[in-house]
């Protein structure tokens, strides 16, 4: 069912590009009736875009030229993204084409890493090489304009934004972030307890503790399993993901030609930020008219250094949507992710008994009947193998976060060169 409904999207893709051909040359038809003065230079100027346009899609030599599947007129290599499991899909193109091969999305070109030793020199030995992030319509809706830690592309105002965040973020959690812990944890554990061995999906439960750690420290409010605001926004951010992965919305970004034509599934994403952007505009207003602001939490924390910020008056200057999006990223990051390690976690440790037992042995042993703490990390071997093995198996982001190369870097392996243009000339 799965290859059939891409088919179809990539068979509706042909159709749609079709129909927009033909409504682009039936125009320019019409308008050389209406206005025959004008027909030499509303011809030429017709034919010219359709030609312009339509040669970034021809098939052509780029050097240096980089291993890859045959693309298609016009889709390019878009159904090697419609695969149900495409980092599975991707690493078994790397065993044809290699760990560093090109795929094309329409006019795009994209390279991917397949590599440890790869991924690693790019991201860790050579990661200011790729800081950048590739620019995406879509992209820039979801993060309100590119104003997101995550989505940002690397420049000053990128790193002004990271050093606000980044100096909130340590601030607060250092003083807070282990007692919020603590106490969440014992809260899910009386969850879990009242439960008395009975069969339950654990996932909302892993989702509420995980929210209540990132609320607590972003605003200082905590919610429980019934609230209808925490459902709401959790609700909103899943489907904004959801939404964000399909077909018909990353089409968007290699075929500008199809932001002309209505699309359901690109109104209920457009619908899904507002109503998200509603939500953490209420939590900050709501923030703001405290009289006492409390800078012990991130929000507090953010508002106050964004205020030094533009009293000073020199450099970058960040405004609230940089608060507003700082948040939105805290809540996806600090939320989803977590909760779905948690769901993981249990799930493998249902099947490996002997696993609980040495995780339970080696915590009773070490901490000596208290709580543990992030400084005993060091002290629990068995606990920290049993968290990076998880993250290998079931990886919260398996394919990362995109990233544009800001100059030519050549790599170690086949000496590749990724050049800095996302699209061919």
């Amino acid at each position: 069912m799965a290859i059939e409904m891409s088919v179809i999207s990539v068979g509706a893709v042909f159709l749609v590009v079709f129909l927009l051909i033909v409504l682009i040359c039936t125009s320019g038809q019409r308008d050389k009736c209406v206005q025959e003065d004008q027909k030499d230079s509303k011809s030429t100027a017709t034919e010219s875009r359709l030609l312009q346009y339509f040669y970034q899609f021809l098939p052509r030599t780029s050097a240096p030229s980089l291993p890859g599947p045959p693309s298609l007129f016009l889709i390019g290599n878009m159904m090697e993204l419609t695969h149900d499991h495409l980092p599975i899909h991707l690493t078994n193109l790397a065993q044809r084409y290699g760990n560093i091969y090109r795929l094309k999305c329409g006019p795009t070109t994209m390279v991917v890493l397949n590599s440890t030793d790869v991924i690693r020199e790019a991201l860790v030995k050579k990661w200011s090489d790729f800081a950048g992030r590739p620019g995406s319509y879509t992209g820039d809706i979801v993060s309100g304009g590119g104003h997101t830690i995550s989505l940002g592309d690397y420049n000053e105002e990128w790193r002004a934004h990271r050093r606000l965040v980044h100096s909130a973020l340590q601030r607060c959690c250092q003083q807070s972030l282990h007692d919020v812990i603590e106490r969440q944890a014992l809260h899910l554990r009386k969850v879990l307890m009242d439960y008395q061995g009975r069969a339950v999906d654990l996932s909302e439960d892993f989702t509420v503790a995980a929210s209540n750690v990132i609320t607590t420290l972003t605003f200082g409010k905590e919610y429980d399993k019934s609230s209808l605001e925490l459902q709401q926004l959790h609700s909103c951010l899943n489907e904004i993901v959801a939404l964000w992965g399909s077909t018909w919305i990353s089409a968007l970004d290699s075929f500008p030609l199809l932001r002309k034509l209505p699309n359901p599934v690109f109104s209920r994403l457009l619908k899904e930020v507002v109503k998200r952007d509603e939500i953490i505009r209420k939590h900050l207003n709501n923030y703001k008219s405290q009289d006492k602001i409390n800078a012990d939490a991130i929000t507090g924390s953010l508002l106050q250094g964004l205020d030094k910020q533009q009293s000073a008056e020199h450099g970058v200057l960040l405004t609230d949507i940089h608060v507003h999006m700082a948040t939105v990223d805290l809540l996806i990051g600090g939320t989803e992710t977590t909760a779905a390690w948690l769901n993981w976690t249990v799930a493998f440790l249902l099947h490996r008994p002997e696993v609980q037992t040495k995780v339970h042995e080696e915590l009773c042993t070490v901490l000596e009947g208290r709580y543990p703490k992030y400084s005993d990390r060091h002290r629990l071997p068995v606990l920290c193998s049993l968290i990076h093995e998880v993250l290998r198996l079931r990886p919260v982001a398996p394919l990362a976060v995109p990233h544009r190369a800001i100059r030519d870097s050549r790599s170690a392996e086949r000496y590749a060169v990724i050049m800095t243009e996302n699209k061919e000339d």
